[in-house]
């Protein structure tokens, strides 16, 4: 997302503080206890609020229905592999010494049997494997709620969005329709990613990055002021090697930590001096490849920095292995050679500044008089894909800034196989600022989504073949939304919406759109805002 457009979306609920102060609910959707909900299809309140679907249940048109592989027995779901009161088949009750039921062998048989197999449990009369029952989720009677599913022994959604206006993150199927209640947060979530059993977001109002469980049954336990500073600004995160990367605006680095140990690891500067660091470099999107990490530095004006891509060399392994000798230090004072003072310990360097790549000045990276304003990053290949969003002046509102498409956006390519030899390609007139990437198999997507004044341009999605040199594809219509956020959940695309709480299911194969869903609600202020969202697995 670009820094002109984020600070007109944080600056909307000053402008709207006069607005109603209750929830207001999309069309469609209503209020249930606190909760917009939409009841053709959420199955905690399906039809009306309150009234719940079973665990092997789903909401389709306000009336419950058994979900894919259960079966309808007198108006319960039931599973007709491991029921006991159903063993195989409706009413095939077990009894007697054999008063489990099982499925076991290959090809597969259902049968009562006395005790159950290896490997499985038995809950009530069922053999159920805890790992992956919904209806007993690593235990007996631990139900997933409808569109959840059961991993390792948890109840995961399929898909968690961020919802920006109500400082919640709310979890979501495939279908994009609630999957277990939404999650409040510190504050509201801009950034998401997941690393094994949580997800972590970065917030703001307050801000900081705080952490969720994705099985919404375990209360989360991480305070996000124990991560990064109060005043931190963290524009992208990204998993790499079970640690999160975070670009802090504030800090102007790129911070390393931990979720196993909810610490900081370390903050490192994207610049070579002091002075050039303490500019306006405004770190953006950020990936890994190589052992480097890559980080878009958006900048702000010709003179404050940034308009570049900054590189570090990474050292993950060596600054996350257990280190308990490592000596303490206090307000950033000495530590030894070869350690930095981080959260009171004097830690090994996660990595070290290389170089800055510049985009500023560089032929084909922005028309004449406009800027290139480095924003969203991915890996794919040997290559590092930059997007370019190429903004020129404007003023609106009362507010001026580098906020208006300048024509096409642009993307830096990065061959790192060629000594870091940088090239620049047009995205063409159907991609106005170019926002978030996402990869899906050999095919690199660019969310297109330019906010231009007074006139918005039509969204659309872009396509890339990055299997050898990019070749552009042609664009998917996505005009009922301004495209932000991307992600490729189980092959299927969705994007966000950077006006709305709607989320657009979107074919990568079939290159086709679906309709917009309403995720995210709108909160006190009158607006709403799905800000980011992340695969749960």
């Amino acid at each position: 997302m670009t820094r002109p457009l984020r600070l007109a979306l944080l600056l909307a609920p000053l402008a709207l503080a006069a607005c109603s102060t209750s929830l207001v609910c999309p069309q469609g959707q209503v209020d249930c206890g606190g909760s917009c909900v939409d009841l053709a299809v959420d199955a905690a309140h399906c039809g009306a609020c309150a009234t719940s679907c079973g665990p092997l249940s789903v909401c389709t048109a306000g009336s419950c229905g058994c979900v894919a592989g259960a079966s309808d027995c007198a108006g319960a779901c039931v599973d007709l592999l491991t029921d006991g009161a159903n063993c195989g088949a409706c009413g095939a009750a077990c009894t007697g010494g054999a008063s489990f039921c099982a499925t076991t062998g290959s090809p597969a048989t259902t049968a009562c049997v006395s005790s159950c197999p290896g490997g499985l449990a038995g809950c009530g009369s069922s053999c159920v494997d805890l790992l992956s029952d919904r209806a007993d989720c690593g235990a007996c009677g631990a139900a997933c709620a409808a569109g959840q599913t059961c991993r390792s022994g948890a109840c995961v959604s399929e898909i968690e969005v961020a919802c920006y206006a109500t400082d919640t993150v709310q979890p979501v199927d495939a279908a994009l329709a609630a999957a277990g209640p939404a999650r409040l947060l510190g504050g509201s979530p801009q950034a998401l990613a997941v690393v094994d059993s949580s997800v972590w977001a970065s917030v703001s109002y307050p801000a900081g990055v705080a952490s969720i469980p994705l099985d919404a049954r375990v209360p989360s336990s991480v305070d996000p002021f124990d991560l990064v500073p109060y005043d931190s600004d963290v524009e992208a995160l990204q998993a790499s090697d079970q640690l999160l990367l975070a670009s802090d605006d504030s800090a102007q680095t790129l911070v390393v930590f931990d979720p196993a140990t909810a610490a900081v690891l370390d903050s490192i500067p994207l610049a070579a001096t002091p002075a050039a660091q303490a500019a306006g470099l405004f770190p953006h999107g950020v990936d890994v490849l190589g052992g480097r990490a890559f980080v878009a530095l958006y900048g702000e004006s010709p003179s404050s920095g940034g308009q570049a891509i900054a590189v570090v060399d990474l050292s993950l392994d060596a600054c996350a292995a257990p280190d308990p000798t490592a000596p303490t230090c206090s307000g950033g004072g000495a530590c030894p050679t070869g350690r930095g003072c981080i959260g009171g310990v004097c830690r090994i360097p996660c990595g070290a500044f290389e170089k800055q790549i510049p985009v500023l000045g560089v032929p084909g990276a922005a028309t004449s008089g406009a800027l290139p304003f480095p924003g969203a990053v991915k890996a794919a290949g040997s290559r590092v894909y930059v997007t370019l969003a190429n903004l020129q002046l404007a003023s609106t509102g009362g507010f001026t800034g580098y906020i208006q498409p300048a024509g096409s956006g642009r993307l830096a390519v990065i061959d790192t196989a060629n000594g870091d030899a940088l090239s620049i390609l047009d995205l063409g007139t159907a991609c106005e600022n170019p926002g978030a990437l996402a990869l899906e198999g050999t095919t690199l997507w660019v969310a297109c989504g330019s906010f231009s004044y007074p006139a918005q341009a039509p969204g659309t999605l872009l396509p890339i073949d990055v299997s050898s040199a990019p070749v552009i594809g042609a664009p998917l219509a996505a005009t009922s939304i301004v495209p932000g956020s991307l992600a490729f959940c189980g092959g299927k695309g969705y994007v966000t919406d950077q006006a709305s709480g709607a989320v657009l299911p979107f074919d990568p194969l079939a290159r086709t759109v679906g309709a917009p869903v309403t995720v995210c609600p709108t909160g006190t202020y009158g607006w709403a805002w799905a800000s980011d969202l992340a695969c749960a697995f």
